[in-house]
């Protein structure tokens, strides 16, 4: 699955790539997050628990592991690595952050991410709308990284 977008925040490019690019930073920003442990400088593991709507009593409640390395590809590309289980099954996934100065204190994030959920999508599709619920996360990660950007 692909997706993509992009989202200007008004904090200069400068502050932008150093909340972005350091994980202690970025991983604060993360909805959903249960707890998190640092795995190396550039590495951590995150753990979600994802409220679904509308399934069985014991799909209600989605806790997923993600290990998320962090990648500083040039001054204005920030890779995260991700490789993760939820229900049992792996996922992976890339997301890619450009970043462009656009001046007085303005930053454009243009984001493009490729996810991979394998049997986890499988498994899910029997019960849920798997599209609708990833458009939902997205949503919830980029106004979470918005609204920490900010501050």
């Amino acid at each position: 699955m692909r997706l993509e977008g992009e989202v200007t925040v008004p904090v200069d490019l400068d502050r932008a790539r150093e909340v972005l690019s350091n994980p202690d930073s970025m991983v604060k920003c993360l909805p959903h997050l249960a707890s998190w442990e640092r795995l190396s400088e550039r590495e951590i593991l995150a753990v979600f628990r994802l409220d679904i709507e509308g399934v069985v009593e014991y799909l209600a409640r989605l806790r997923a592991e993600a290990r998320i390395r962090v990648k500083q590809e040039d001054p204005g590309t920030i890779r995260y690595v991700i490789d993760g289980r939820a229900a049992r099954a792996p996922y992976r996934g890339t997301i890619v952050l450009r970043l462009e100065d656009l001046g007085s204190r303005s930053t454009r994030i243009r984001w493009e991410s490729e996810l991979d959920l394998g049997r986890l999508a499988a498994f899910l599709r029997a019960f849920i709308d798997v599209e609708s619920l990833i458009n939902r996360v997205v949503d919830d990660i980029v106004k979470g990284l918005e609204s920490c950007l900010k501050l």
